[in-house]
């Protein structure tokens, strides 16, 4: 597996509205490993709020990529961002931190976090009690947290002369911000098995800060995975950092920054309605309107 490598120094961008949230650290027993996660709430949570989990990039926190947790509530849904102990911002130089054994720690703590949620669900005295809906649930990350979710959709890599799947059935959609190909192995084989509405967002300029990850391989997913249907929006300079939520670091990116920010925000949140919800208007939308959307920043293929 090749993985995606964003060295982000991620900072929380203020919350803007009403969403209420929770900051917990969960802590799987089976593993003796914490899971920081961080809670974005709707108003109101019921039986039917959607839930959506959200996987950073390379030394990413729970407090990173705020804009789209924040938006994502705002819309209705509950937001699970996690952080990755073994790939979080304390450990952005160890060596370990993208090691198979990580990446496959992240995905149990995906699994683990899905699981703690139907606990809080299933436990009469906490405030989720007979909320939420998780029996379809869509994935996002970016960088690192990309890679996460291709594994979580369905992605399998070689172990020897075998396939190890790591995907998790509840997950029905996903977003994948700065995709990657597999390290090793056929990229073809890799994706042969994921079915589900696949979201991907890159940039011209979309090149990895450290691991050697181009940013014309980003297309590579959408070019041979089977999957229906399937957007790629491919902002016009976009690079890496565009997704993380960071402050630009100059003027200019800044304003780059501000023209596809509301396009990431719409094109996701009108994705989760069609694919999380089943909008048909939604889907309807994605079609006829997202087109429009993308194309004073940059270009849009589906298939």
């Amino acid at each position: 597996m090749r993985y995606a490598l964003s060295l982000l120094f991620l900072l929380t961008v203020a919350a803007t509205a009403k969403a209420e949230t929770r900051s917990e650290i969960w802590h799987d027993a089976a593993r003796n490993r914490d899971v920081p996660i961080k809670l974005y709430l709707p108003t109101p949570v019921t039986a039917e709020t959607r839930v959506v989990i959200f996987s950073p990039g390379l030394g990413g926190t729970r407090d990173g990529y705020s804009y789209l947790g924040q938006a994502w509530s705002d819309h209705g849904y509950a937001v699970l961002v996690l952080q990755h102990v073994g790939s979080d911002f304390a450990h952005i130089f160890d060596p370990t931190a993208m090691s198979p054994a990580e990446y496959i720690a992240r995905t149990k703590d995906v699994r683990f976090a899905l699981d703690q949620l139907q606990h809080l669900r299933d436990t009469a005295t906490d405030p989720l009690a007979r909320k939420l809906n998780l029996k379809h649930v869509a994935m996002g990350g970016h960088s690192y947290g990309a890679v996460t979710t291709e594994a979580m959709a369905g992605q399998v890599m070689p172990t020897g002369q075998q396939l190890l799947g790591l995907s998790d059935p509840r997950i029905v959609c996903a977003m994948i911000l700065s995709p990657s190909p597999p390290r090793a192995g056929d990229a073809k084989v890799a994706f042969s098995q994921i079915k589900m509405p696949l979201l991907y967002l890159t940039g011209t300029e979309d090149d990895a800060p450290i691991g050697g990850i181009l940013a014309k391989e980003r297309r590579v997913m959408f070019d041979v995975c089977p999957a229906t249907p399937q957007y790629l929006v491919i902002f016009k300079d976009g690079d890496h950092m565009v997704f993380s939520g960071r402050p630009a670091k100059t003027p200019a990116k800044a304003k780059l920054y501000d023209a596809m920010h509301p396009v990431i925000v719409d094109a996701t949140t009108h994705f989760l309605d069609a694919y999380l919800r089943d909008d048909k208007d939604a889907a309807e939308w994605l079609k006829q309107k997202l087109p429009g959307l993308v194309k004073p920043v940059g270009m849009l293929e589906t298939k």
